[in-house]
């Protein structure tokens, strides 16, 4: 799934949204944690987008 996908999936506005506050999350980039977590992908209700 594209970044875009799951920003707009996730009801952020738009994937640099997301990509900000995954990386508040999870202190990566949504490509550093998928590429060094590919097969261990769980997604995570910790990640929402501000109200």
């Amino acid at each position: 799934m594209k970044r875009v996908d799951t920003a707009l999936e996730a009801s952020f506005e738009n994937p640099e949204a997301f990509s900000r506050a995954f990386k508040r999350v999870f202190s990566q980039s949504p490509a550093q944690y998928y590429h060094s977590n590919y097969y261990n992908f769980t997604p995570s209700s910790r990640l929402k987008p501000r109200s």
